[in-house]
């Protein structure tokens, strides 16, 4: 007489039991290998783009690798960019081009943004740093070292002139909109802008420190041309 247990109906056997585990298993794993690929995709695909805005919003930025020896002047490609500073005042409607020698003509304010330009360029902090007031540095410190900046497409626009007089003192204040480009940018002096793109800046300069430096930097909307 045959005395080996029969399976009990409605109850997988031994066998039946591990086949169902390994294709349970064989599915977990073919997903969390789907999720895996679909997750690296996805951060490949954010790694590789420039900064494009989507309604407003700002994508990652690949920047160029910083060379702290590179001689900018030897980048022919850069050189034939347009680097001339343009000043414009929205009160007359008029856009010029400046040179050293004609800065001062339009005022203090001006000379100062073009020298502070002339220190992006040439990648001297200690120059830069030397564009701002005590209370600009006491809020948002100095800048530290960056790499020369190929800077082209450079616009500098007179937003307002006027008197201001606080607690029996007047002093002038200017703000200027201040527009460039950056050709390769590295992200040594400015993270918040791809390569040859625009974000423009609000600045304001006062003289109340007894000569004119600049007392905000503001970013503004993402802005390309």
């Amino acid at each position: 007489m045959n005395t080996e247990p029969q399976p009990t109906a409605g109850k997988p056997s031994g066998n039946l039991k591990r086949k169902m585990l390994l294709v349970l298993g064989i599915i977990i794993a073919v997903l969390v290998l789907m999720f895996v690929l679909v997750t690296a995709l996805e951060n490949w695909l954010l790694r590789t783009q420039t900064e494009q805005p989507q309604n407003g919003t700002p994508q990652t930025i690949i920047f160029h690798t910083p060379n702290y020896d590179e001689d900018i002047t030897k980048d022919s490609s850069y050189m034939d960019l347009d680097r001339q500073i343009y000043y414009a005042d929205l009160a007359t409607g008029v856009t010029i081009s400046l040179t050293p020698d004609t800065y001062r003509e339009q005022g203090e304010g001006v000379e100062l943004l073009c020298h502070m330009i002339e220190s992006i360029i040439a990648g001297d902090h200690e120059e830069y740093n030397a564009c701002f007031s005590e209370a600009y540095l006491d809020v948002e410190g100095e800048k530290g070292e960056f790499t020369a900046q190929k800077l082209y497409n450079i616009t500098l626009t007179l937003q307002s002139r006027e008197e201001i007089t606080e607690e029996g003192k007047t002093y002038t204040r200017e703000t200027f909109v201040v527009e460039y480009m950056i050709r390769q940018n590295n992200g040594t002096f400015r993270t918040d802008v791809g390569s040859d793109a625009i974000r423009k800046q609000g600045v304001i300069l006062t003289n109340r420190e007894g000569e004119m430096l600049i007392d905000v930097v503001s970013s503004y909307t993402y802005s390309y041309s």
